[in-house]
C-alpha cells in the first residue's frame, strides 16, 4: 500500500520542531497484513496514540486515527499545534510547553 511521503516528512519536521514523539512512516499489522501509514503519534489522540493517514493509505483500522488531507504535506507549526491540541494529550507526564489544551483523562 502506498503512502503520501510528503505527509510523513512533515510529521518528522513536526517531531523535531515541537519536540514530540513521531514514528513516520509507520508500519502496523492490520488483519495479519503489514500496512504502512504516514505517521504514528504515540502521545496524542488516545491512550494508544494516533495513526495519521492520508487518503492514499486510508483503510479501516481499530484505534484512534485521523485522515489528513494534502494541506499536511508541508509543515506549518500553527496548523500542527492546532491539530495536536484538537487530538488531546495522552502522554506520560506534562505535555509540551506549547500545548494549551488540557491534559486528557487517562
Amino acid at each position: 500500500m502506498a503512502i503520501d511521503q510528503q505527509i510523513s516528512d512533515a510529521w518528522n519536521k513536526a517531531a523535531e520542531d515541537l519536540k514530540i514523539r513521531v514514528d513516520a512512516p509507520f508500519t502496523m499489522y492490520v488483519d495479519g497484513e503489514a500496512c504502512e501509514f504516514e505517521a504514528f503519534v504515540p502521545d496524542f489522540g488516545s491512550r494508544q496514540g494516533a495513526v495519521a493517514m492520508s487518503e492514499i493509505s486510508q483503510r479501516k483500522i481499530a484505534g484512534w486515527l485521523s485522515i489528513l488531507f494534502p494541506v499536511y504535506r508541508n509543515y506549518d507549526r500553527g496548523r500542527f499545534i492546532e491539530t495536536l491540541e484538537d487530538w488531546g494529550w495522552f502522554g506520560e507526564g506534562s505535555p509540551p510547553d506549547w500545548f494549551r489544551g488540557g491534559s486528557s483523562a487517562k
